[in-house]
């Protein structure tokens, strides 16, 4: 192998073949050493050097998974050494597929099921092989993080010794004498001889957030398994240490595959509670992680290395909320005035401007009122409720808005964009006309409270809690007594009377029949 490497002896030059004998080299038969000769050239006469026909052969080979590096043992050494013709396989006989025009996540998608990697670059230095020492024949190198981690990625490749095969093309080397290695093809490949399994764990390198499209992007340093993702084992927070201003994630979602990179789809109520916290993950100074070593486990089940929350890792992208809310519902109670405004988001509850708001009988706002008296009852949240006053009830049912009978087919509203903000400031999206979802009728029924009596005139006002329906008004239900209470006093029947009250009103007033009137007055 030293003659090789060196190119001495090739065979077809006699000035590359000198020999020089030194001192005791050798002795006669009486043990007399011979001395130190000068250089000789190899013999003139044929034959000259034979020179070397026999290919070299790869003996055995071994893969590291913890540290990547894969040993290759020739038969010979080499001179030149290409890593993009070997391909490791699951079994002798793998057929290989190619993969082009394949896009990353396609990629990612296959590689669960890909029971082969070619090798297609590495970081073998391209000039010259890399030898362990006094072992010219062994060639290792590590292969590209990269590469080693789509290998991590396979579920049935390169996991034991009974899995892991090498396949190699003629051109994969070359020793001193240009031949060709011997190529290792279907049914000859090399079956690993040393395996060692990856033993370190993974670390969170770091992390992204999204708060627009809600998607928590972790990077750790080698492949994980995204099956053994638990969601609750994250906590963002944003200061260092556990304080309000924080939120253990309550779940989530994953489509990504055994790779190094995991994107959470975060549930609505974990970001929607993260937009709430003013002091959590509205810049980078106040957007930090902290996880479990339960979070999740690489493919050889190592568990993650535990974030403590007493020194949580910073965020190393922000991306900040620029979708303007939009509201998805809303509901009212016309017994109790009660007005429930329901967002795709959290939205700041003191930007509220309810007249911004008008409610109308349907979608062509032909019949409309705008609630001038309200209060707000709600905090920071995806749920906006405010009350309104009587005064603004009674407009309401004088106006037949949402009207009891109509079930909320006469209930809708529209806003401008100044009606309420997100946690960003960012203004409402405008609606032009949104149906109630949710209507509860009025169920209250009203009271009398007040009436007055004429007996001049014969006129009676009534005044109620809330508009009547004059409609509706009934006067021979009407009884006239002389006390408060009924069985201690005179008391005398309506038979009927005129109705003067034409619209309906809190107030309803009507003209006894001259019969009724003439009765009452000689009743003692």
């Amino acid at each position: 192998n030293l003659f090789k490497k060196n190119g001495l002896c090739r065979g077809d030059l006699q000035t590359d073949c000198d020999m020089q004998l030194f001192y005791g080299t050798v002795y006669d038969m009486n043990e007399n050493p011979i001395n130190t000769t000068e250089f000789t050239s190899v013999s003139p006469r044929p034959p000259y050097p034979i020179q070397d026909v026999t290919r070299p052969i790869l003996f055995n080979f071994s893969l590291d998974m913890d540290t990547g590096v894969l040993s290759l043992t020739f038969s010979e050494v080499i001179k030149t050494f290409d890593p993009t013709e070997l391909t490791i396989a699951s079994s002798v006989s793998e057929a290989f597929l190619d993969l082009p025009n394949i896009d990353s996540t396609e990629i990612n998608r296959f590689n669960n099921t890909r029971r082969f990697l070619h090798i297609s670059s590495s970081s073998f230095p391209p000039n010259g092989t890399n030898y362990y020492p006094g072992h010219p024949a062994v060639i290792s190198f590590p292969l590209l993080t990269d590469q080693l981690n789509v290998l991590k990625s396979m579920e049935s490749v390169a996991t034991a010794v009974d899995n892991t095969f090498l396949f190699l093309s003629e051109n994969t080397a070359y020793d001193f004498r240009d031949n060709l290695v011997v190529a290792l093809v279907l049914g000859t490949a090399a079956q690993c001889s040393v395996y060692t399994a990856d033993t370190t764990r993974p670390t969170l390198t770091s992390f992204s957030l999204d708060i627009n499209y809600g998607t928590l992007s972790l990077q750790f340093s080698e492949t994980v398994n995204a099956f053994t993702l638990t969601f609750n084992e994250i906590t963002l927070l944003g200061y260092r240490g556990l304080t309000r201003e924080n939120v253990t994630l309550s779940g989530g979602a994953t489509a990504s595959y055994d790779n190094p990179d995991i994107v959470i789809d975060l549930t609505i109520i974990d970001l929607n509670e993260i937009k709430r916290l003013t002091q959590l993950a509205t810049g980078v100074n106040n957007t930090y992680i902290s996880i479990t070593s339960d979070l999740i486990q690489d493919q050889d089940e190592n568990q993650v290395v535990s974030i403590p929350i007493s020194f949580p890792r910073n965020v190393s992208l922000l991306i900040p909320d620029n979708t303007p809310p939009i509201l998805t519902s809303w509901s009212l109670d016309m017994d109790t005035a009660l007005v429930i405004l329901t967002f795709d988001e959290t939205v700041r509850s003191l930007s509220l401007d309810v007249s911004e708001i008008r409610l109308h009988t349907n979608s062509t706002p032909s019949v409309s009122y705008v609630i001038s008296n309200w209060t707000l009852i709600s905090q920071d949240s995806i749920y906006i409720g405010f009350s309104f006053s009587t005064e603004d009830l009674n407009a309401l049912k004088f106006l037949e808005i949402c009207t009891r009978v109509r079930v909320g087919d006469d209930c809708y509203l529209n806003f401008s964009s100044n009606l309420i903000s997100d946690m960003a400031d960012i203004p409402v999206v405008p609606q032009e006309s949104l149906r109630v979802s949710l209507y509860t009728p009025d169920t209250t029924p009203p009271a009398l409270t007040a009436f007055s009596v004429n007996m001049s005139t014969g006129i009676i006002e009534m005044q109620f809690s809330e508009i009547v329906l004059v409609s509706s008004f009934s006067v021979s239900a009407l009884t006239l007594n002389s006390f408060s209470i009924p069985s201690s006093s005179t008391n005398y029947p309506l038979s009927d009377g005129l109705l003067i009250t034409s619209e309906n009103s809190l107030t309803v007033a009507f003209s006894l029949l001259k019969n009724d009137l003439d009765n009452i007055k000689r009743t003692t």
